[in-house]
């Protein structure tokens, strides 16, 4: 049947079944979905994507076709038993991606199943985040490259999505994360991954861009045959990539600002709210100090490169997750990006752009946040200098030389605070000392050490020594 045509009226029939599923599809499958052939798949795909990339007023599909078939792939994609190869799921996030973006009538009819469909509403968003995970290992052999391919259709069709009218597939996403937390937690980890090392590669390739054309301006008589040579490969490196990378990074920047008007509290457990601050912290000082200064190129709308916004999208982020008291903490406890001079810059810019990157009232509210922000920072700072300068080496963690809050043991017996072991585990669930697999599952409260700790933080606070007040106590 799926080889075939499709009988008009059957629709009815496939959305009661589509009705009673949820994706991933945990119960037994029926055999014959398990023996369908992939070229059977490779096949449709084709004949679907052909009908929807051509311009004619002709079209291959009727409305029904179009519930089945965007339903079917949706399956499928989901489903590694129904279909394990990788590049193939990828050929399904193309179809989806190209929908959203093709104008043949065939492909206007596939959008509006977008509108109409229900089991999409509750289940592709959650679904295509997933896919985002998954296709980190695509199996081809230019895998690293493919996947910013296919995660950049994903991010495309998922602010489509977001952005239909009526609120569906964002109510929808917002249930899934709160019920898929750990998987949430991967999709955000690579989601801002991707973020930050895109825009470290596309500054890299266009200030290469801008050495070249400043050359080619002011050509340098001691540069030899060679030297030429070999800045003008790196030139055409750079001009190949550039774009590319600017496209996911901007469509990632643009979907966490648009998701994070609804989506709040996921962002903000300790995991992944320290992680996204970092992030934004970084984006901003790369944006507006000397380093996002120097890529003035000839035609910056070539690459997609757009500093405004991109600022724009970073500061609605901040400004989104303002009111929260623990975003406001992370912003002040980064130690490595976050500098108060780079955020009034930051506002500088804005003023200057007038109106463009945020409107006055945005921009008091962004000083505001900034200022209660720099507030925090300088009494964290005085604080941990004061608790981490006389605490015993035992009392810091390994990895990044804290205090300790929550010390866990972990399986190879050394201790870290929970919350560094939670962040490793996002990016390598492994052991950092022994390499073997683990979870948070696996570790153990340190009850005597947590306890010593605490009683150390109080004495330091109330300046008196560890212990003094139990000694009070006995001697009563």
């Amino acid at each position: 049947q799926l080889g075939g045509e499709f009988d008009s009226g059957r629709f009815e029939t496939y959305q009661h079944l589509l009705n009673e599923l949820a994706l991933p599809i945990q119960e037994e499958m029926h055999p014959s979905l398990l023996i369908l052939p992939e070229h059977y798949i490779a096949d449709l795909l084709e004949t679907v994507q052909f009908y929807n990339s051509i311009s004619e007023k002709f079209r291959m599909f009727n409305d029904d076709d179009c519930h089945i078939l965007l339903s079917f792939f949706a399956v499928i994609m989901d489903s590694t038993t129904i279909l394990a190869n990788p590049h193939m799921r990828g050929k399904i996030i193309e179809l989806f991606y190209f929908v959203v973006r093709s104008n043949a009538p065939d492909a206007k009819v596939f959008k509006n199943v977008y509108n109409q469909n229900s089991f999409l509403k509750t289940d592709l968003s959650g679904s295509l985040a997933r896919m985002y995970i998954y296709v980190e290992k695509t199996g081809s052999s230019n895998q690293f490259f493919e996947k910013f391919s296919f995660r950049f259709m994903i991010t495309d069709t998922l602010e489509y999505l977001w952005r239909l009218p009526g609120s569906e597939y964002t109510d929808a996403f917002i249930y899934w994360s709160a019920n898929n937390m750990d998987i949430f937690k991967n999709f955000v980890n690579f989601l801002i991954n991707d973020m930050t090392w895109l825009l470290d590669q596309s500054l890299e390739y266009l200030t290469t861009i801008k050495e070249f054309e400043d050359l080619q301006t002011n050509p340098n008589p001691d540069m030899t045959e060679e030297e030429m040579k070999s800045m003008q490969e790196k030139f055409q490196e750079a001009e190949r990539y550039a774009k590319s990378n600017l496209d996911l990074g901007n469509s990632n920047v643009k979907l966490l600002s648009f998701i994070s008007v609804k989506l709040k509290d996921p962002f903000l457990i300790p995991e992944v709210v320290d992680k996204l601050t970092a992030c934004l912290n970084y984006y901003v000082t790369e944006l507006v100090t000397k380093r996002g200064l120097k890529v003035k190129v000839a035609h910056p709308e070539k690459y997609g490169f757009d500093p405004v916004v991109l600022l724009r999208n970073i500061l609605q982020t901040y400004l989104n997750f303002g009111e929260y008291e623990v975003f406001q903490k992370s912003v002040a406890s980064d130690g490595r990006s976050y500098n108060f001079e780079t955020m009034e810059k930051a506002i500088r810019v804005c003023q200057k752009k007038g109106g463009m990157i945020l409107n006055e009232v945005e921009v008091e509210k962004f000083r505001d946040l900034i200022q209660l922000i720099e507030a925090l920072s300088q009494s964290i700072k005085a604080e941990d200098e004061a608790l981490e300068s006389e605490a015993p080496e035992e009392f810091l963690d390994p990895i990044i030389g804290h205090l300790m809050l929550d010390p866990v043991k972990l399986p190879s017996g050394h201790v870290m605070d929970r919350n560094t072991i939670a962040k490793h585990l996002i990016n390598d669930p492994c052991d950092p000392y022994n390499r073997k697999e683990m979870t948070m599952d696996d570790v153990v409260p340190d009850e005597d050490l947590k306890k010593r700790i605490e009683e150390y933080i109080a004495s330091k606070k109330n300046g008196k020594k560890p212990g003094t007040d139990q000694k009070e106590e006995e001697n009563k």
